[in-house]
């Protein structure tokens, strides 16, 4: 008998959290020796599937756990499986930031390129009408026009040849965002009237934020399918309360040093708690992952900003004898470059990187997502867009969105062990939207 244990690398018993985190780093080896252009046999494929077919559900685990322990295997010499699964263990595991995964490996697991097939002149349309009626209706339409946005963007998205959806409706969008903005001005006035009653305000009302940011991303995960199933969100208050207040609290503290750590929370809530077809996401990114990227963006910011001060302070110095009006339109100009260049740069820096790190290290049960943007690629994308938007007073605001949903979309791959069709769909109830109009009424959208 087969000891599938052995085969991910395990001690016989291991639980069922060990399983699926060895199945996960084996099949990341597994990909390592593909794109190292040394793909292992098929047969090291199939038997690290079907060691997970045994071991991946808490059921099929403790019936085979029940059978391996009546059945007395005798010592027998490693057979070539065995030796082949074991260059699953010996290989080093790819980076975070690795490059873009074979489309067509000659064995083993499939990739998946997502793809984004909106074009800036149907969103054009679409932005257009929502604007003006959102205006003519006082914010009213907003609702509406959340929700044939999110259609077009999510339908537009595409998996395998299939596009997601949106299903969320726009009545229950705006009695949240009637009581968000209802919150608002509770505020508001709080602190027109006196400064101890808006503190008191916000003590009092601090809890439901947690609440509502909890209730957000369970009805944007209810409200969005693919062919036909549901996401859906699994969480409890107490986690939303310690993720946004807690942490929220000790980054202040901590006068911003723990916003990484804040932010790797906010993901891995999103994440962790979502799940499809009755199988869970779960991103194995960590703080260092995090605190990596936003140490070297500090670095590379302050040293932008160093360079360019040496550099203005000794342009000002040499047309010092011309007059100080060329030296102050230099150090203008300087102070210009300082925040149009090195701050876009840092930000998409941070961006592309988080996005990398995240995306890397996340999967779908024994699925596995890959993540390859390039910071170059993106920063041109990002500064093209702001310049031609602020060249035509907003009116390429559309193209701009587009634009980037595309890149982000063709540098996104799902990682399949086996096929799509293993998902067994189930029904999620659905939910109010008091939670996403608070997003939106708040400008609190938080995005992967």
């Amino acid at each position: 008998m087969q000891n599938h244990y052995q085969t991910l690398g395990l001690l016989t018993g291991a639980s069922q959290e060990a399983v699926q985190d060895a199945y996960r780093k084996a099949l990341r080896r597994f990909l390592h020796h593909q794109q190292a252009g040394t793909p292992l046999p098929q047969e090291a494929f199939d038997a690290l599937q079907a060691a997970y077919a045994e071991l991946g559900t808490p059921e099929k685990k403790a019936a085979y756990d029940q059978q391996l322990a009546r059945h007395v295997e005798s010592p027998a010499p490693p057979a070539r499986q065995d030796l082949a699964l074991s260059a699953l263990y010996s290989a080093p595991t790819p980076s975070s930031n690795r490059a873009a995964l074979p489309e067509n490996a000659e064995s083993g697991p499939v990739i998946h390129r997502f793809e984004f097939t909106g074009s800036g002149g149907e969103y054009f349309r679409i932005w257009i009408v929502n604007l003006l009626l959102t205006i003519l209706t006082v914010g009213i339409y907003s609702a509406w026009a959340k929700v044939r946005r999110e259609q077009y963007f999510r339908r537009n998205t595409l998996l395998n040849g299939s596009g997601f959806d949106y299903h969320g409706s726009p009545t229950a969008i705006l009695k949240g965002r009637l009581i968000a903005w209802g919150l608002l001005l509770i505020l508001t006035i709080s602190e027109k009237l006196n400064p101890n009653y808006y503190a008191i305000a916000v003590v009092v009302l601090s809890p439901a934020l947690p609440w509502l940011l909890w209730r957000s991303f369970r009805f944007r995960a209810r409200n969005t399918s693919w062919r036909g199933l549901r996401f859906d969100f699994q969480s409890g208050y107490l986690a939303s309360f310690i993720t946004f207040i807690a942490y929220g609290l000790l980054t202040l503290v901590t006068l911003g040093l723990a916003f990484p750590l804040l932010l790797l929370r906010i993901k891995q809530f999103m994440i962790n708690n979502l799940s499809f077809g009755g199988f869970d996401f779960k991103t194995e990114a960590t703080a260092k992952d995090f605190y990596i990227v936003f140490l070297i963006a500090a670095v590379a910011s302050m040293g932008g900003f160093v360079v360019i001060g040496i550099v203005s302070a000794m342009l000002i110095a040499s047309l010092a004898p011309v007059g100080t009006t060329a030296a102050i339109v230099v150090f203008v100009v300087m102070v210009f470059l300082a925040y149009v260049v090195i701050m876009p740069m840092v930000m998409v820096y941070v961006q592309v990187n988080l996005a990398n790190r995240l995306w890397n290290k996340t999967s779908l049960s024994k699925h596995l997502f890959g993540c390859d943007q390039r910071l170059l690629a993106m920063f041109g994308i990002v500064v093209s867009n702001w310049f031609l938007i602020v060249l035509t007073l907003g009116l390429y605001w559309p193209w701009a969105k587009i634009r980037l949903a595309a890149y982000r979309a063709r540098h996104l791959s799902l990682v399949v062990a086996d096929s799509l069709d293993d998902f067994v769909g189930y029904n999620t109830a659905e939910q109010q939207a008091l939670g996403e109009g608070f997003a939106d009424a708040f400008d609190f959208d938080i995005a992967l």
